[in-house]
């Protein structure tokens, strides 16, 4: 029942092409033309003993481990290779993920750190899945195999460079996964196994239960229990280089690694995760695709979780949004709160040809900035009409140095002063020497670490010494307490025999007390009472 919900799910969720999926159809047209000379190439027959030879796997048990276990295998190699770790890092080939939906499945969102091997492009799940609704899974099954069967070699071509590790004995862990550890991954894991891989493994749950249980559910974790490591956050007006000194931190602690075998320094650079400079103009420069919001957060839990025992981490001072992504709340108002604020200043004409070397890099990106100078609704409300004529006049006629640096003085600089204000900055550094800027952020760094493990060591230490007085404190109580008992057990054996001795002359001498005091309250009443009598007597 289980197998049957996921294969209707993933069936339900291929709806119908949009524009996007159309154009990427005639795009594939020409694969399905190939596709067709390759059914016409391969004989029925041939078709028919490679159906025979497959027949079921998309239902035999396979291999099947967790993504906690596979990430756990992942970093301990990562943390055993001298190289770097990019996310696409290709000479890391001891463990692989792979992501077998379609590629725009994998575009929208994957696992961080996965590959993209189809085992359908995006028509064909889409034609899959509406044989499997409309007909029976058994003739989607049947589709399904006569799209992919003419592909079978070139798709199994594609692992090739998995099979062994830098020409070893040894295989590559293959962990494989799709939407949710359904038919896609389960299928492809099996004709790995039947054609001569031995570690290949299915991942549990998906795409699916991976964004839940791990990406979601840890920034929940980091929300709530609060996250460790105090960010040392980079302020700035726009073009003072902020992005470019990050960038440049990572590169020399790469260096530093190399040479020294030194854990690299702890850099989020959220613009790099976003695809997106975060500005108006943000999305001019096309170098990367912008990110959607779940991989954004998929790229952000990462990069958090790897510095969590981290005592500082250096990120940019973003506002809540980066292009169209939005940032966790507690990474807002970390960024926000967090003491060490650092002022990245730098002169006009270092900023203006930081913009230029950024956005004019292209007549497609001078195109760009055009377009979103004259549609930008937020530029037009904040500048109004006059001067935004004049600036595309400026853009135009070629002018960009006057209207950049008309932007950075009259725009951003006025938005940053008035959203920034309350600011109180630690310490102020000058990016026209990137070099410099640098050296002196890498110093402050250390010193600020050195400061922090110093306070720990401090703390460990003074508690320490509190349980020592507080054993000490304890003894001498205890000695103390034993002998107040004793001395409280000679008083109250004195006293009891004292109580005692007095309760017994009590009882001895009360009835020559009370007797006498009877009779002289009855004596009184009674003189009282004859009194009344005659005064009565006399009134009559």
């Amino acid at each position: 029942e289980e197998k049957k919900n996921d294969e209707d799910n993933d069936a339900r969720s291929s709806n119908q092409p949009t524009t996007t999926e159309q154009q990427s159809a005639s795009n594939h047209s020409s694969n399905s033309n190939d596709s067709n000379e390759n059914t016409t190439t391969m004989s029925r027959v041939q078709m028919d003993e490679l159906w025979e030879q497959y027949k079921g796997i998309e239902q035999r048990p396979c291999p099947s481990v967790s993504f906690e276990e596979v990430f756990l295998l992942r970093d301990n190699w990562n943390n055993n290779d001298d190289d770097d770790n990019d996310e696409n890092d290709e000479n890391n080939n001891n463990c692989v993920i792979i992501d077998t939906r379609t590629p725009k499945e994998f575009a929208e969102a994957h696992v961080y750190g996965a590959h993209n091997i189809p085992l359908l492009n995006d028509y064909q799940r889409h034609v899959v899945g509406k044989t499997y609704h409309d007909q029976s899974k058994h003739d989607a099954i049947r589709i399904g195999w006569e799209l992919f069967s003419p592909e079978i070699y070139d798709f199994l071509q594609c692992f090739e460079p998995y099979r062994n590790n830098n020409n070893k004995n040894t295989n590559t862990k293959i962990y494989i996964y799709c939407w949710r550890g359904g038919m896609r991954s389960r299928t492809v894991t099996n004709l790995l196994l039947l054609n001569g891989y031995t570690q290949v493994y299915q991942v549990q749950g998906g795409y699916k239960r991976y964004l839940n249980d791990i990406v979601w559910k840890g920034l929940e974790r980091f929300a709530t229990d609060g996250y460790q490591p105090q960010f040392i956050v980079l302020f700035g007006n726009t073009g003072t280089r902020k992005t470019q000194v990050l960038q440049e931190l990572k590169k020399k602690k790469k260096q530093r690694q190399r040479q020294h075998k030194h854990k690299q320094l702890p850099v989020i650079d959220l613009e790099d995760l976003a695809g997106h400079m975060g500005s108006v103009y943000g999305g001019v420069v096309l170098q990367q695709q912008p990110k959607s919001q779940k991989q954004f957060s998929i790229l952000l839990y990462h990069a958090l979780d790897e510095y969590k025992d981290e005592p500082l981490v250096l990120i940019e001072g973003e506002a809540h949004k980066i292009g169209n992504v939005h940032l966790p709340q507690f990474v807002h108002s970390k960024i926000n709160h967090d003491v060490r604020k650092i002022l990245v200043k730098a002169s006009l004409a270092t900023r203006v040809t930081c913009i230029s070397n950024d956005y004019l890099v292209s007549d497609d990106s001078i195109a760009r900035l055009k377009t979103v100078t004259r549609d930008n609704i937020s530029l037009q409300r904040n500048i109004g009409p006059t001067k935004l004529q004049q600036l595309q006049q400026w853009l135009d006629d070629g002018e960009f140095k006057t209207a950049i640096e008309w932007l950075l003085i009259e725009y951003y600089d006025q938005r940053y002063i008035y959203n920034k204000k309350s600011h109180n900055y630690v310490k102020t550094v000058c990016s026209d020497d990137l070099q410099q800027c640098c050296q002196d952020l890498i110093d402050y760094y250390h010193d600020e670490k050195q400061k922090i493990m110093l306070m720990t060591t401090n703390h460990n230490n003074d508690t320490h010494d509190d349980n020592s007085a507080t054993t000490t404190t304890a003894t001498t109580a205890t000695t103390t307490t034993a002998s107040t008992r004793s001395l409280d057990l000679n008083s109250t054996s004195s006293s009891s025999s004292t109580s005692a001795t007095t309760t017994y002359w009590w009882k001895k001498q009360q009835w020559f007390i009370v007797l006498p005091a009877v009779a002289m309250t009855v004596a009184v009443v009674g003189v009282g009472a004859m009194t009344l009598l005659r005064s009565s007597r006399r009134n009559k």
